[in-house]
């Protein structure tokens, strides 16, 4: 095991509650020639105690004298690793046994690809019963598109060719703390395409100190500024003014406003129409896509009452049809369904 193809990275922060059932899924493989580079990054548990007890001449153990944070201890392992694919993993999931076997796969079947996610198994820590099959779009026309609004590889699933961040000194980028992940895959997207398997490879943990639920404000607001980004860099400038439709497309929610909703359907005319003429996407699947993120923030804003009706009949994305009875009847009664309330 000279030169492996692969190094799994994980950074490891006061993950001594779960890092065991962690390390085990990576040590069981049916893909056994890997190097394991954990970071402890400054650990104030028993994170370090845990991996010193581990004997496998494939873990490389690096300890942060103080916790310098998520992303510095990515970036840190990205400078390390010379091996061709880089697999990430976090220390509190879990990785199912052929994971990497399948990965390596299809990576060295296709060298177009620069990164790879799967499905993953979603469970609430401490209840195995609660797990269920979230599915990630496969199909790899389509996974560009949707990624510019939401994340659509999950970070702990992922592979990476090594030597496009190499080549391009493409690192975790301090700007998108919470959504490192989404920016990573959208500035690998410019040089080699996005894929998922599937089928899930890994099982994904649920608790309460994850970012996304401690962050999610921060998560978002930087997911938000990288689509923007993103958008430019394909050609479409938005305004200040479009910032707060931009968020409502790529995150749903109920609104407080019927203005909200008819700025939200020019923005969605505004990206169609743009897609629509630069190529190289879907556009079937760029117009479902808009058209369902609409109906989702339509669907949640039944607070709004007859005004929402009245928006449906004039819109040329929605028509009365699309919607059931219950909705009808929660509008009539101005009541909300799931979802926050959003305000600019």
């Amino acid at each position: 095991m000279d030169h492996p193809l692969v190094t799994v990275l994980m950074p490891a922060y006061n993950v001594g509650k779960y890092l065991n059932e962690s390390i085990d899924s990576i040590l069981s493989q049916t893909y056994g020639e890997f190097v394991f580079l954990i970071i402890n990054d400054g650990s104030t548990d028993n994170t370090e105690e845990i991996i010193l007890g581990y004997k496998d001449k494939r873990i490389k153990y690096l300890r942060n004298e103080h916790n310098i944070g998520y992303i510095e201890s990515l970036n840190k392992g990205i400078d390390l690793i010379s091996s061709k694919y880089i697999l990430r993993m976090d220390a509190d999931d879990v990785a199912l046994p052929d994971r990497l076997e399948k990965q390596v796969n299809l990576m060295e079947s296709r060298p177009d690809v620069v990164v790879c996610g799967s499905g993953k198994i979603n469970f609430y820590s401490g209840e195995p019963h609660t797990e269920s099959v979230a599915y990630t779009i496969s199909d790899e026309n389509h996974l560009l598109f949707s990624s510019i609004f939401n994340t659509s590889i999950p970070h702990p699933s992922a592979i990476l060719r090594t030597d496009i961040l190499k080549l391009y000194g493409l690192k975790y980028d301090k700007d998108y703390y919470y959504a490192e992940d989404k920016a990573m895959w959208l500035d690998m997207a410019q040089y080699g395409k996005l894929y998922n398997i599937e089928e899930p490879l890994i099982k994904y943990r649920i608790h309460l100190n994850q970012v996304s639920i401690k962050f999610n404000e921060t998560q978002r607001v930087n997911s938000i500024t990288k689509t923007k980004l993103v958008l430019a860099r394909h050609g479409l400038e938005l305004d200040v003014n479009e910032l707060h439709p931009l968020r409502l497309i790529c995150y749903p929610q109920v609104c407080e406003k019927i203005t909200d909703i008819y700025q939200v359907e020019a923005l969605v005319f505004k990206i169609k129409n743009h897609f629509g003429k630069v190529g190289g996407f879907d556009e079937i699947f760029v117009s479902s896509f808009l058209n369902g993120r609409l109906y989702t923030l339509v669907s949640r804003s039944t607070v709004l009452g007859l005004s929402l009706l009245k928006f449906i009949q004039s819109s040329n994305l929605l028509h009365f049809s699309d919607f059931d009875y219950k909705f009808y009847i929660k509008t009539f009664l101005k009541r909300s369904t799931r979802g926050l309330l959003v305000s600019q």
